[in-house]
């Protein structure tokens, strides 16, 4: 029947713009990661080029050459480690019991010395007990990312405060609440106009490009905590934002009720 054939119509219409959409999103990225590989390939040929073009170079003159080409090749190390860990977060097994609370806690230890360095303080909230199924690998990486993030777009005399709470969400395609672990994690630092706040997390994407790259930042953390959270079932998102700071939190599904202890 007629109605029949123009649902059918829709839903294939429906599925090409998804595939089409899917198709662009593959170019941006595959556009994006050359562009990030490409600039520093260029700078290490164009440090050669002068190098050989100059007649009788100096020791500084190799110094600085090898000082370039060490600043390019960690990038483009850290460029590509980063598209390793995107590709293979599927082939990891996410069936480990972890301990949310006791994983942060080493993440904030491991940081401390950056903050320091940085001159933030970096402070945790109230100690819970409560786990979830995953990896406990990459529920590390996820929460390392957020803090160091916060704490390279903070500023000297800032703050970084992680803490870990128990909410309630609605997960895709069920009708009843779930229990979610909350990790929150507050900076005093330069803040993320609205427009930014959902890009964050998409790869390669940086609000200051000429700030993120003097960092050495390659695009790709927040990507990689998006990532990591949908396959734990859960998501990061942005809670708040302004001058005067962020937050942004990781939901993850939990097995059972966070206990203060």
């Amino acid at each position: 029947t007629i109605p029949e054939f123009r649902n059918l119509s829709q839903s294939v219409n429906r599925m090409l713009d998804r595939l089409a959409q899917s198709f662009d999103l593959q170019r941006q990225f595959a556009g994006n990661a050359a562009h990030e590989l490409k600039t520093p390939l260029a700078v290490i040929k164009s440090s050669l080029q002068v190098l050989e073009m100059t007649p009788n170079p100096e020791i500084a003159d190799y110094k600085e050459f090898m000082q370039d080409t060490d600043t390019s090749l960690n990038r483009i190390i850290k460029t590509v480690e980063g598209l390793l860990a995107l590709a293979n977060l599927r082939d990891i097994p996410m069936d480990q019991r972890v301990e949310l609370y006791t994983l942060l806690q080493q993440a904030v230890q491991e940081l401390a010395k950056k903050a320091r360095s940085s001159q933030v303080k970096l402070s945790m909230g109230q100690p819970v007990s409560g786990f979830v199924y995953g990896n406990p690998s990459l529920l590390y990486r996820a929460f390392y990312n957020l803090i160091e993030n916060a704490i390279k777009y903070n500023h000297s005399g800032g703050k970084v405060t992680v803490k870990i709470s128990q909410t309630k969400a609605l997960p895709a395609a069920h009708s009843k609440p779930a229990d979610y672990a909350l990790v929150e994690v507050t900076d005093t630092g330069i803040g993320i106009s609205p427009e930014y706040q959902e890009k964050i997390f998409a790869p390669f994407f940086r609000v200051d490009k000429s700030r993120s790259r003097a960092m050495g930042g390659a695009g790709l953390g927040l990507a990689l905590v998006a990532e990591i959270a949908r396959q734990h079932g859960g998501q990061v998102k942005v809670l708040a934002s302004s001058k005067k700071g962020s937050t942004i939190a990781l939901m993850l599904p939990i097995n059972s009720p966070l206990i203060a202890i």
